[in-house]
């Protein structure tokens, strides 16, 4: 062990002696780390504290024996590059923070715990009067970074009185220059705060939270900031850090944070309203407005702050709402105001309250429709998308959360304008978002009826699938109309076109989304032919109303038996069982194939329950092929009270169908579907709809195999088509033909 320790002290001695050679003018990262990595024990990316053997030898004899610390205060004087006087001062932090770790007591002394804050603060304070203002917040943020890994092995609590909340003492340091912008630009005085109550317990909160020599730093703080002219970017890059290290924030810091960027915004706000300043300079430095609403946003979000914690949240909604009816600003600002708005309108919205109001006259959300219409007829895509977003949470609330909603979005027509949004407008995430919307509207039978009916709303979903080339909103296009079908209803004429246009999108589409939110909706069907015979949560219960014989019936397993095979013939005719036998076929996309597989799992585990491992017939039936024709009629399945006598179907055969049509047709109508073809020209290439039926046999027989091991076969295909001893069988297959195709050239 003693001849490791004389290798560290050699190399380290060396390392330290180039380190501090005069003629080092260059920053070099690789000794600042290898000498931050040796003093802290520290090699991940974490920069975690090493504590192996609780061995401090080596570090030890750096920090006294060749006192360490007074030589990086001369390296961090002599030079004039602000990156190694940055990374000069974190090593001095962590060598204080080293000393307080290398004690391993259980109970930490208060006055180590004093001299660690008084180092601190004197290198801090040193920067300060430095005038190197981003030097000085940086070191802020990682004494707290530092103190965060030393915490957690101090394993008795200490007295808030000896350790004065460190981490608290430097956060008024690292928020002033966003609370000063306000005092500087928006002609902000002491004397406002006087009739501020709410205000006055923040302030009094914070400077409870300091010592003296704190709040005589935070005083000489603010008048250097005062005087920055670049206060802007000042304040920006604060609100920068903190979001940095925000992660290592506890929930009273955050909440403090919080309230100082609210009221920084809300005093942004009144001075522009009142017309105490002009907003030319806040147009002017919209990035530092960006950074605050962002550093709102993202506090409000991550630490869910509410309003037992915080009144201030309860203003928010108010203050953005202001915010965006001012006008000029630009299209990054708003689409961050309208992100803190749709923040404000699902954090902060009381359900318990809103259930009692049914009027919005006089408060803020009579503000929402009007704005939203605006936004939402602005000439930049981004900022109506954004808008959507909002009536998307307003959409999902309406339902029951919040029913006030309802009257605001009739009252502002903006349903009609959402429907002609998702229809026409011209950025394809546009559409995408309105269809989003529309599947929240359809869940409130005021919106559906008769307003969303009127707008034919299914027949352009219907239409939109089968002719739009943008694959985003056809994946939507196809959720909605699952959501139509699962909590509305579509006309009985149109079932056909909906069956045929969900075959061709769970089968033909290009896009994987598309196909997978079709599987969607066929598995609602399948769900609601079972519940159509009388499935509850799941089962048969023993007895169930029969709408076919208009009495009660009791489900004996024949019944039941009959049942399932009744609804295998439906499922079988509206094409929804080729439709989840062609999704596990080898062509099909991956993850098409391991959603099929996952949901006709879920179907033969239902299937099991009663046998059901073959159809319900009175007799064999002459063997058919597994794939039939759509025009062809499959038999239904046959009742138990009838299996004494043999079934009698006439059936056609599809060749003498075809031929009775041609003999039908007059030789000019076939001429002219030939040549003269439909002058409708569909912006999207049009699939063929008539895929082959599957029969209930097939289906069954498919649903007991191994699906995992098909879709395992196929992931194992994939993983291995990009193989470079794939791509060589197949070159030297090829070459080892008949012919080669290389030797035209």
């Amino acid at each position: 062990m003693d001849g490791i320790l004389s290798q560290y002290e050699v190399k380290l001695k060396k390392l330290l002696e180039k380190f501090l050679d005069p003629d080092f003018q260059i920053r070099n990262d690789v000794y600042i780390n290898t000498l931050f990595s040796h003093l802290s024990g520290q090699h991940d990316k974490e920069r975690h504290i090493e504590t192996k053997n609780s061995d401090y030898r080596v570090p030890v004899i750096f920090i006294t024996s060749y006192h360490l610390e007074k030589c990086i205060w001369k390296v961090g004087a002599a030079t004039q590059i602000p990156d190694i006087v940055l990374d000069c001062d974190k090593i001095l932090i962590c060598i204080y923070f080293l000393q307080l770790f290398m004690l391993k007591l259980v109970v930490v002394p208060p006055p180590e715990l004093k001299q660690l804050g008084v180092a601190v603060m004197k290198l801090i304070n040193h920067r300060m009067l430095a005038k190197q203002h981003i030097i000085f917040l940086k070191l802020c943020h990682y004494t707290d970074y530092m103190w965060t890994f030393v915490l957690p092995n101090i394993t008795q609590p200490i007295s808030e009185d000896d350790l004065l909340k460190l981490e608290l003492q430097l956060l008024p340091l690292q928020i002033l220059p966003v609370v000063i912008v306000t005092f500087k630009h928006c002609s902000i005085i002491a004397k406002d705060f006087d009739n501020d109550d709410m205000r006055d317990i923040f302030i009094t909160k914070l400077f409870k939270t300091m010592n003296e020599q704190t709040t005589r730093l935070c005083y000489q703080w603010k008048n250097i900031v005062m005087a920055e002219e670049e206060i802007f970017s000042m304040a920006q890059q604060s609100l920068m850090l903190i979001m940095t290290y925000r992660k290592y924030y506890s929930k009273n810091r955050a909440i403090i944070i919080f309230q100082s960027c609210i009221y920084a915004f809300k005093d942004i706000i009144n001075t522009l309203k009142d017309g105490r300043t002009t907003a030319e300079i806040f147009y002017q430095n919209s990035a530092y407005l960006i950074s605050l609403i962002n550093c709102l946003s993202t506090f409000i979000n991550e630490h869910e702050i509410t309003w037992t914690e915080s009144v201030e949240t309860m203003c928010v909604l108010n203050a953005t709402l202001d915010f965006l009816s001012l006008s000029r600003w630009s299209t990054r600002v708003v689409i961050e105001a309208l992100k803190l708005l749709n923040l404000s309108i699902s954090k902060y919205m009381s359900p318990n309250l809103a259930l009692l109001i049914d009027k919005t006259q006089d408060s803020a959300l009579d503000q929402i429709g009007p704005l939203l219409i605006n936004k939402l007829h602005d000439m930049n895509w981004e900022i109506r998308d954004s808008a959507l977003e909002i009536l998307i949470t307003i959409s999902t609330f309406a339902c029951s959360k919040f029913p006030s909603f309802q009257r605001v979005i009739i009252d502002s027509d903006l349903i009609t304008l959402v429907v002609s949004m998702a229809v026409s407008d011209s950025e394809s995430f546009v559409r995408a978002s309105a269809i989003k919307c529309l599947q929240e509207m359809i869940k409130v039978n005021d919106f559906w009826n008769p307003i969303l009916i009127q707008q034919q709303l299914p027949e352009k979903m219907i239409q939109m699938l089968n002719e739009e080339t943008e694959a985003i909103v056809r994946t939507e296009a196809a959720c909605l109309v699952k959501c139509i079908y699962e909590h509305q209803s579509f006309p009985v004429e149109m079932m056909d076109d909906v069956y045929k246009t969900m075959v061709s999108a769970a089968t033909t589409d290009l896009h994987w989304e598309v196909k997978t939110n079709a599987l969607d909706f066929w598995c609602k069907v399948i769900l609601n032919h079972l519940q159509n015979q009388g499935m509850i949560d799941g089962r048969f219960p023993d007895v169930t109303f029969s709408k076919e014989h208009k009495k009660i019936v009791t489900l004996t397993e024949k019944e039941i038996k009959y049942r399932l095979s009744k609804v295998l013939y439906q499922l079988s005719q509206s094409g929804c069982l080729g439709v989840f036998v062609a999704a596990m076929q080898d062509d099909c996309d991956l993850e098409v194939m391991k959603t099929a597989a996952e949901k006709m799992k879920k179907i033969a585990k239902f299937f099991n329950l009663y046998n059901m491992d073959k159809v319900y017939t009175c007799s064999k039936s002459p063997t058919t092929p597994s794939h039939v024709s759509t025009s062809q009629k499959l038999n239904p399945p046959i009742h138990p009270s009838t299996l004494n006598t043999p079934p009698i179907t006439p059936r056609m055969d599809y060749s003498d169908e075809v031929i009775d049509q041609i003999v039908q047709s007059s030789d000019i109508n076939l001429l002219t579907n030939v040549y003269n073809p439909s002058d409708e020209v569909s912006t999207r290439p049009k699939f063929n709809t008539h895929v082959v039926e599957v029969t209930r046999e097939a289906f069954l027989s498919v649903l007991h195999s191994d699906l995992d091991a098909i879709v395992n076969e196929k992931t194992k295909w994939l993983q291995n088509i990009d193989d470079l001893n794939s791509l060589l069988d197949d070159m030297l297959k090829c070459y080892n033909g008949d012919v080669n195709s290389m030797d035209c050239y």
